[in-house]
């Protein structure tokens, strides 16, 4: 027998195996053996990885190859570092502290380097995991990794000098893109609100655990166009900005697109967050996070026709409302029910779990279940005659087949794009929602959601994602899904899917002020200054 024809076997059978075990798994409702089945999916990608994509960035689970796409520094095994730890998989956490050791930031797979996708997954996942390995999980440090955990953070640092150089245009806004063969940034063009903003809570927590207060300087003047903007009212509606700004002037073009989905969201995400952080330091950041909210509610929330029970939001181009949304904008509601359980303002929490029940939907209206990348709707206001733009009140003709099926007026929305990305917000959404109101539903929904993506993602090596959330596909089948494993499958997908049915833990979201841990953007939980004082 020929060493392919027995791979093959192997992951047949090992496929076939977790998915036949999750079929059973549907009807599990005991927490800890929810949670343990989760921990086999993690380590089921953590495997395939390990076997066929380390130590490269990306794993291609249906044809066991790889691609660095992500500097070549081994993005899914440092980015999957935190999870590996929440999950109690040491083998994981070795691998992964032994690779961080050996990188060299300056040897990289290609020219340019991106500066905020370096921040979130490669310096906020040392730094958490240093935070967790020293505070609440030491249990996991053995004579081997001892010797290690100072690493990360000399890592960490070394890391931000060599992207230091990209704060360097005229009015020190960072570039996100920098290029190592010239050693020249970028001083022209744009940068967009949440690669800006996305920086500032791993920068400062470096400079809070090594004392160097230079990293959150530099960030905190590449953010104080968007704390003190030009112009002073850079759109339509209070506190929401249009998503780019010019990175040598720091002005905002306010005919530009704006709202939570991909690049504007971030930026209140990030502002709620480093309140909770630091609110001695960037405490004003929450009042901002309240007046975005607010005109979030009042502008931007939007029912689609004949559907009152559910609630999309809207991105803006002016004052002109544009009712599409995208999956990667779908953490708003983690954002609400979090900023809900700050403040103390029920508004806030009512709205983000008004939010969780619309993607609930979002996701149940599909063939696999699993919500798509992309969508868009009319709105509701175009009966009562407040939306009078007649491109806005009909389907495009291109997405006629959806309405021809019943899929527009069964789910109230139709696809724009049907891809699943394996995008976690959210099973993220449903982590907060349960945090803040111990409601076990969320646990049921995550639980369910959970299964169906391993049902239909689970593919090769790993998990691949979807071509068409709205397909019609066979288990065992590579046909229909796409051959790529993003990082954040591990850190995030099977990380919430996790944690959300663990008992109260230190690192926790808590439902109160003084939390102790809060989540970056890609989910590594880092200790909070209330906290460390």
């Amino acid at each position: 027998m020929s060493a392919r024809l027995l791979t093959r076997i192997i992951q047949t059978a090992s496929l076939l195996g977790l998915v036949f075990l999750l079929w059973q798994g549907y009807g599990i409702t005991d927490s800890k053996e929810r949670a343990a089945l989760v921990r086999r999916a993690f380590v089921h990608g953590w495997e395939g990885y390990q076997r066929f994509g380390y130590p490269h960035d990306t794993l291609r689970p249906l044809s066991n190859t790889v691609f660095d796409d992500r500097s070549g520094w081994g993005a899914t095994a440092v980015d999957a570092l935190t999870a590996a730890i929440l999950l109690e998989v040491p083998e994981a956490v070795e691998t992964a502290l032994d690779h961080i050791l050996g990188i060299n930031w300056h040897h990289v797979s290609y020219e340019g380097v991106a500066i905020f996708g370096s921040t979130i997954r490669y310096l906020g996942a040392m730094l958490s995991a240093h935070d967790l390995l020293t505070i609440t999980h030491k249990h996991l440090i053995t004579q081997e990794i001892a010797p290690k955990l100072d690493a990360l953070v000399l890592q960490a640092k070394a890391l931000a000098e060599f992207l230091s150089p990209s704060f360097g245009t005229p009015k020190g806004i960072n570039t996100n893109f920098m290029n190592l063969t010239s050693g020249e940034i970028t001083r022209t063009g744009n940068n967009d609100i949440t690669a800006l903003s996305g920086l500032l809570l791993e920068w400062a927590r470096l400079s809070d655990k090594t004392g160097d207060q230079t990293y959150r300087r530099m960030v905190l003047k590449s953010m104080d166009p968007i704390l003190n903007p030009h112009p002073e009212v850079p759109s339509s509606y209070p506190g929401l900005f249009p998503k780019h700004l010019d990175l040598k002037t720091g002005l905002f073009n306010t005919t530009d697109i704006g709202g939570w989905s991909h690049a504007g969201g971030g930026l209140y995400e990030m502002l709620l967050k480093l309140s909770i952080y630091d609110p001695d330091r960037f405490g004003l950041f929450r009042e901002k996070w309240v007046v975005a909210a607010d005109s979030t509610i009042q502008h931007l929330a939007s029912h689609p026709k004949g559907r009152i029970d559910l609630t999309f939001l809207a991105d803006f181009n002016g004052a002109d409302l544009l009712y599409r949304q995208d999956h990667s904008g779908m953490f708003a509601a983690a954002s609400f029910i979090l900023g809900g359980m700050v403040t103390g303002e029920r508004r806030f929490l009512n709205f983000g779990l008004e939010l969780v029940d619309t993607y609930v939907k979002i996701y149940a209206a599909t063939e696999t279940s699993i919500g798509p990348e992309g969508f868009s709707w009319i709105p509701a206001t175009c009966d009562t005659g407040q939306e009078t733009r007649d491109d806005v009140c009909k389907v495009p003709e291109e997405y006629a087949n959806q309405v021809k099926s019943g899929f527009v007026e069964r789910a109230g929305y139709w696809m724009t794009n049907s891809n699943y990305l394996l995008r976690p917000e959210v099973l993220e959404s449903l982590y907060y929602a349960y945090r803040a109101t111990k409601d076990e539903k969320y646990r049921d929904i995550s639980w369910r959601i959970v299964n169906n993506v391993i049902k239909w993602c689970k593919a090769g090596s790993g998990f691949a994602e979807l071509e068409d959330v709205n397909a019609k596909m066979r288990v065992e089948d590579s046909h229909g899904r796409r051959d790529w494993m993003s990082s954040y499958v591990l850190s995030e997908v099977f990380m919430y899917a996790y944690i959300i049915h663990l008992d109260d833990k230190p690192w926790q979201v808590l439902s109160d002020e003084n939390m102790e841990w809060v989540f970056s953007t890609q989910a590594h939980p880092l200790r909070t200054m209330v906290a460390s004082n």
